[in-house]
């Protein structure tokens, strides 16, 4: 099926389903304590959901990114949809929590397929410069699913209770399946023939490893992914435990720096075809530590401070900076990984995703142990990450210069 129509429509499609398909990993959180006294277990186990399904995600986007560039992008997408959409159903009628576990694994391969197929659907479209803008949509419709998914998911399990979170992932995300069975066209034009894609895939990812260039863009993205994930395991703590902050008024509070990344994606939209991606990247992972150091440094000036109001808007201006930062550059690193060699840009999509999703569990296991209770070691913690960003970038960035 040749590729028609508007190269927008499609990009909707794709950042729709991204945006929905991950939605469902966090969907269902609102609903734990109900899903562990309807499966008579304990929430600690109802938890573990979350895990299961980054793991699932993990392992599954290191098949199907390669997969989609040996039988195409459409085929792959539509494959995810119906298989997030059948595991959803079937998580809405586990009978007890083991299932619900293993199942969760399951649902998580809909979102491995559809995330790493909508990456490398930019690149196909778009080529690489032009690809940083739209690939900043797409990654701000991936950051926003998680994001509001919780919301959605409370009022669903208030009015109709746990099961039917599950079932209304299995509906919107069917919806939108529909919309691209109709008009999704396949944008990989030279599927590869491959008489063993399996055997093809370790290929693509020995090269792909062995190449510096797409690793200082794709280390770098794992690096800054996984600060932004210590940043959510941390900051309950010491906002909430610590600085004394309402349960109730934490959620409003770390809009804020949320803001922050969806400006700095949408700058870097802006930005596009004027700023070369490597600038970008430069000025966003620059800035990362730059405003994980400041947060240090507010973390040592106030240590003494007596005001909590005083603390936590001096926390909340460098929270907001870094993840602004890490907007601007989070488009043009997975950008510049996907384009190191075009060929497998379906292979690249699925390793980075699988490296961001591994760096951010390694990080929120660093996270809990440090167990950061006061704005110093908050600050240490980030700053160690916003460091690294930026020195294994600068360490590596002339390997990505010349690849462009």
């Amino acid at each position: 099926m040749p590729v028609q129509g508007s190269k927008g429509a499609v990009l909707a499609m794709a950042a729709g389903i991204t945006a929905f398909s991950m939605a469902s990993a966090m969907i269902f959180l609102p609903a734990m304590i109900d899903i562990a006294a309807g499966l008579n277990t304990s929430v600690s186990l109802v938890q573990l959901a979350l895990t299961a399904f980054m793991t699932g995600n993990a392992v599954g986007q290191l098949a199907m990114g390669p997969l989609s560039d040996y039988f195409g992008r459409r085929v792959v997408l539509l494959s995810g949809v119906t298989l997030l959409v059948l595991a959803s159903l079937a998580c809405a009628a586990a009978p007890n929590v083991e299932t619900l576990l293993a199942l969760r694994v399951l649902q998580a391969l809909g979102p491995s397929a559809t995330v790493s197929t909508a990456r490398a659907v930019v690149r196909d479209l778009y080529g690489r410069e032009a690809g940083a803008k739209a690939m900043s949509m797409l990654i701000l419709a991936f950051s926003l699913g998680p994001i509001l998914a919780p919301v959605i998911g409370g009022y669903v399990n208030h009015f109709f209770g746990w099961r039917a979170v599950f079932l209304f992932s299995a509906l919107s995300v069917g919806l939108l399946g529909l919309w691209a069975w109709r008009g999704f066209p396949e944008t990989h034009q030279t599927q590869r023939a491959q008489a063993n894609p399996v055997r093809g895939m370790f290929i693509d990812y020995g090269q792909l490893l062995r190449d510096r260039a797409f690793l200082a863009y794709a280390v770098t993205n794992m690096i800054t992914f996984s600060g932004f994930f210590v940043f959510a395991v941390a900051a309950p703590v010491l906002f909430i435990e610590t600085l004394k902050v309402p349960s109730e008024h934490y959620g409003p509070i770390m809009l804020l720096p949320t803001l922050g990344f969806t400006l700095g994606t949408l700058l870097s939209n802006r930005l596009s075809g004027r700023v070369r991606i490597e600038r970008m990247i430069t000025l966003g992972t620059a800035g990362f530590a730059v405003a994980t150091g400041l947060i240090l440094l507010s973390g040592i000036v106030l240590h003494d401070a007596t005001s909590t109001k005083v603390i936590i808007v001096s926390l909340l201006a460098p929270l907001f900076a870094a993840l602004l930062a890490q907007g601007l550059a989070s488009p043009n690193l997975s950008t510049g990984a996907i384009s190191v060699r075009p060929g497998m840009a379906g292979a690249a999509s699925g390793l980075m995703g699988f490296m961001q999703i591994a760096g951010a569990s390694t990080a929120t296991v660093i996270a809990a142990i440090v167990a950061p209770r006061d704005a110093i070691s908050f600050g240490v913690l980030l700053f160690a990450f916003g460091l690294a960003a930026i020195g294994w970038w600068l360490s590596l960035r002339r390997h990505a210069v010349r690849s462009a």
